[in-house]
């Protein structure tokens, strides 16, 4: 009997912290529930579910930010998160798959994912395929750095990943599309399966998914992006139209979780669940339609605030959002021109009226450390955020490959292309003119003291 078991991984990584309800994970569920329905076994192995840290020597390019957080009482030391490699292993014999998908979203992660890759393929000899962002934007040097990659995923992977599981199994002659491979010459195809594909939450252990005490889905309405802020990289996988689901699937969705997991929480991990006024509002209105269900929903990832206003942030609230998290970036009108941001902070002020006439608890996000960005417009920020008498939700630049900003990084030599784990927010890695890793560092302390002061912790 053909093998049809495919096994997709999330793997471990290690850095100071983790935010364990942002562990869903959402691309591992769509594409399986897109690979289900074409008659395939699928199985999600999430090594994040083990949330616990295990204490690790922190890496030596690491130590001088490790002393500042330490200084600044803010992370307590450098951690693996997840399950250990033995354990990843002994599920990949277990299940016995004909084919290995891993996540490479995060560039900076990526060591954990060839160490997984390297791991299995020193004992079970399967085809091993990778997808994300990490992996769409730098697939020739995974490829040539890691030989135990068989193949990567070069944008959305439902399609790509049928044709694979296709052409591996038999089924398939033709070699897939937007796969890099030394098996095949690359075939490039804009086809989409959104946004017909729902998440495949059937696979997860929804007891390891939790905001507080309650049971949390993440799925998400959209994808794609039609902004151009030159530090983003989500257009590399999604592309810059804006495409969402329809609302009677997203709403079949939301019950089925509800009644079959006795989920309390959905979470949009989109980037633009309001771009489309239309859309927003009949989801909104279908949401209320079953509001009977008690269900909570929020946008971690952040709602554009220039596309609020009043009527949407009260139908929001009457759907079931609590909260309401926009990403400002950065109070300076010079650096929103600079970065091509579409939000000011007359949006911002205008959405944060609004939450709090409507009792929605609001974050607004901010970026410190952007190139050319100087200490005082940083303090700024955080004190215009902090006037506002809302949630400070502060985030250390990093450099994502592929995208303008990345390239101009390294043009202009605050970067090294190569350094791949250095592209996080807790490397705290690229000093400017303006703004030393110090500087840094006390500005995010100085935007945690004062939520700390209304007695909130981040």
């Amino acid at each position: 009997m053909k093998n049809t078991r495919i096994l997709l991984i999330q793997p471990p990584l290690e850095d100071f912290y983790i935010t364990s309800c942002r562990t869903y994970p959402l691309g591992l569920a769509f594409l399986a529930g897109y690979l289900k329905p074409h008659g395939y076994d699928v199985k999600i192995f999430n090594a994040l579910e083990r949330r616990q840290g295990r204490q690790i020597p922190v890496p030596a390019e690491f130590s001088a930010v490790h002393k500042l957080f330490s200084a600044y009482g803010l992370y307590s030391g450098y951690k693996y998160f997840g399950y250990s490699g033995e354990t990843i292993l002994r599920a990949v014999k277990e299940y016995d798959p004909f084919l290995i998908g891993i996540n490479s979203n995060c560039t900076a992660y990526f060591e954990q994912v060839k160490k997984t890759a390297q791991l299995i393929k020193k004992y079970v000899q399967v085809p091993i395929v990778i997808g994300g962002h990490h992996a769409t934007v730098l697939g020739p040097e995974i490829l040539q750095l890691c030989p135990e990659i068989d193949y990567v995923v070069c944008g959305e992977g439902e399609i790509p990943l049928l044709e694979l599981a296709g052409f591996i199994s038999g089924n398939r002659s033709a070699p897939p599309h937007n796969i890099l491979s030394a098996d095949f010459p690359f075939n490039a195809s804009p086809e989409s399966a959104w946004p017909e594909t729902t998440p495949g939450h059937d696979l997860l252990n929804h007891s390891r998914y939790r905001l507080g005490k309650k049971n949390l889905v993440s799925t998400a309405a959209g994808r794609g992006c039609s902004h151009a802020c030159t530090f983003c990289g989500v257009q590399k996988v999604s592309g810059n139209k804006m495409r969402f689901r329809r609302t009677d699937a997203l709403i079949e969705e939301i019950t089925d979780c509800a009644l079959k997991y006795h989920v309390q929480v959905i979470n949009f991990e989109d980037d633009n669940l309001s771009f489309s006024r239309g859309w927003f509002m009949d989801f909104l209105a279908r949401a209320q339609e079953i509001k009977n269900y008690n269900i909570e929903y929020c946008a971690m990832n952040g709602i554009c605030a220039d596309t609020l206003d009043e009527e949407i942030v009260y139908s929001m609230k009457q759907a079931g959002f609590r909260t309401l998290n926009i990403s400002l970036i950065a109070e300076s009108s010079r650096l929103q021109k600079q970065y091509n941001r579409p939000v000011n902070t007359r949006h911002i002020k205008n959405a944060v009226t609004w939450a709090k006439k409507h009792d929605l608890f609001t974050t607004v996000y901010l970026i410190i450390g952007l190139p050319g960005q100087t200490k005082k417009e940083i303090l700024d920020t955080i004190n215009f955020v902090d006037n506002l008498g809302v949630l400070i939700g502060p985030s250390v630049f990093y450099p994502v490959p592929a995208t303008v900003l990345f390239e101009k990084c390294v043009q202009d030599g605050l970067i090294n292309r190569n350094t791949w784990n250095q592209f996080r927010s807790t490397a705290v890695s690229m000093e400017t003119e303006y703004l030393n890793r110090n500087d840094i560092v006390e500005c995010l302390a100085k935007a945690r003291e004062l939520n700390l002061k209304k007695k909130i912790s981040l």
